[in-house]
């Protein structure tokens, strides 16, 4: 399932309240503007508006996978492979599945969110994932599983709620950005890891000194001045084995 184009869905769209996928193997899906992110590669803010492989761009929307294999998921520009467009909030549940190679769009999540706006975001985005196997790989200032980025830097923002259990997850932060939790400048997070093994490295880990780390689980960089005000909350864990490894370029807070 391959989009094409603003606004184009893989599987889902603009004003999907819930999509339900059961018992289904999918090869490849694709949202719209998957590889075309403008002219402006520092914050990707000139990119087209693309849409999920599997989401919605209605806020509050509903997004299961039951007993689904996904090979590759790639997100669109400005949306997740699996779960919100841009300035959207979503609920992600994944249950019994594998999803071998999920990738988000710049500023998105692989799994979860995407750019996240005060107003204009009116719900938080939840992803729920249980005895599924994953592998994700966030977009530029996208964690891989968890939130996109905020580009407002806002002091109050939609929180991100990540539940694992019993799952073997394998995520790699974009730039800035959390392996699992927060994307850059995003810092509303909480949740918990149970009984499960987590191999979660950030991207690019360090921007500025006074500014904080990216980390493998927890939250992007963030600035304490503005967003980090919320960094209070985070993930618990319960019985978990955790890989956390450094970051590709700079130096990692774990």
């Amino acid at each position: 399932a391959v989009a094409k184009g603003e606004a184009a869905f893989g599987i889902g769209g603009m004003n999907t309240k819930t999509i339900n996928i059961k018992d289904v193997k999918i090869a490849y899906v694709e949202g719209g503007c998957a590889y075309d992110v403008g002219t402006d590669p520092q914050y990707y803010k000139t990119a087209p508006e693309g849409g999920a492989a599997i989401g919605s761009g209605y806020n509050g929307a509903t997004i299961t996978l039951n007993n689904v294999t996904v090979n590759k998921a790639i997100g669109g520009s400005k949306a997740a492979a699996i779960g919100a467009r841009y300035h959207v909030g979503v609920n992600v549940n994944i249950t019994d599945s594998e999803i071998k190679y999920a990738e988000g769009g710049v500023s998105a999540a692989a799994i979860g969110g995407s750019r996240v706006s005060n107003g204009a975001t009116e719900k938080g985005t939840t992803i729920n994932i249980k005895n599924s196997t994953i592998n994700a790989v966030g977009g530029a200032y996208g964690a891989g599983i968890g939130s996109g980025y905020d580009t407002h830097c806002q002091a109050t923002q939609p929180l991100c709620t990540i539940n694992i259990a019993e799952s073997i997850i394998t995520a790699q932060g974009g730039k800035y950005a959390a392996g699992v939790g927060t994307g850059y400048h995003n810092a509303a997070l909480s949740g918990e890891i149970t009984n499960s093994k987590v191999n979660a490295t950030p991207g690019e880990a360090f921007y500025k000194d006074s500014y904080t780390m990216a980390m493998g689980v927890g939250f992007g960089v963030v600035d304490p001045a503005r967003e980090g005000q919320q960094t209070n909350s985070s993930i618990k864990y319960n019985d978990v084995e955790i890989t956390l490894n450094n970051a590709p370029y700079g130096t990692s807070s774990n």
